[in-house]
């Protein structure tokens, strides 16, 4: 299977919410990256199936995504990036947030051996809680 296919499975069965489809396509040492640690309460560095699942557990916890859409797929070789965007709410306060993004996935083998996500964790950290905004005042 070519690689951007395992990728769109892997979205696809995001969609549904099958979580478990999800891990039967990374690797048990699967590397998992998703920025904004520790202001982003879901992020951080992830390996392997349980670390995954640990990560989907996490942003269930603290996110309701209302809207997650895969744009536009480039490949080469192993390497798939995806762009997106999402928009989603605090589970907790409801306040919205709302980020274009992109992810970068190695697949060998079928399988996804290595993700990173990149996104604008500022505007999901404040709509989180857990950074409040910085006000310089200017010298006079």
């Amino acid at each position: 299977m070519e690689p951007v296919e395992v990728v769109k499975q892997i979205y696809e069965a995001f969609g549904r919410g099958d979580i478990s489809e999800v891990l039967s396509r990374v690797t048990p040492d699967v590397s998992w990256v998703d920025p904004g640690f520790p202001d982003v309460p879901y992020a951080g560095v992830r390996r392997g199936r349980e670390g995954v699942a640990d990560f989907f557990h996490s942003l269930r916890v603290h996110v309701e995504l209302t809207s997650f859409e895969a744009h536009t797929f480039v490949t080469s070789g192993p390497d798939v990036v995806v762009f997106g965007g999402l928009e989603g709410r605090d589970r907790h306060t409801g306040a919205r947030f709302r980020s274009d993004w992109a992810m970068r996935w190695k697949v060998q083998d079928g399988l996804v051996t290595f993700h990173q996500s990149y996104a604008d964790t500022s505007a999901i950290a404040r709509a989180l809680g857990t950074v409040r905004p910085i006000l310089v005042e200017a010298a006079g």
